[in-house]
């Protein structure tokens, strides 16, 4: 029998954006990501780096799930996210933006 593949956790990264492909690529070897989201209307319903962008609407149907906040913004989305019920809220952090190798320091924080 094959060695059973470690189940990775689902969560959902809110920031179509560069921050957010940066943790799409550093986070995707620990999470699955099944969805982007984001505020901005015109990325609904179209691919960001081949995932799924859908509406803060849209995502409360994962209320359970882990969201990890890929943006600038983060205190004003956390605020938004709440609103929507959420709990489960972490925030993304990168040291330099314009490094492609993904290889510098990140940090997820809980949102309280």
């Amino acid at each position: 029998m094959g060695k059973m593949q470690a189940c990775r956790e689902d969560v959902i990264i809110f920031g179509a954006s560069r921050l957010g492909e940066i943790a799409l690529n550093i986070l995707s070897d620990k999470y699955n990501i099944l969805y982007f989201s984001d505020n901005d209307k015109s990325k609904w319903g179209k691919k960001f780096c081949s995932i799924e962008v859908i509406s803060p609407e849209e995502l409360t149907r994962y209320v359970n799930k882990k969201l990890i906040i890929a943006s600038m913004y983060y205190g004003e989305i956390s605020n938004q996210l709440k609103d929507l019920g959420f709990n489960n809220i972490y925030v993304f952090s990168y040291v330099d933006s314009n490094d492609t190798t993904y290889k510098k320091r990140y940090t997820i924080d809980k949102i309280c």
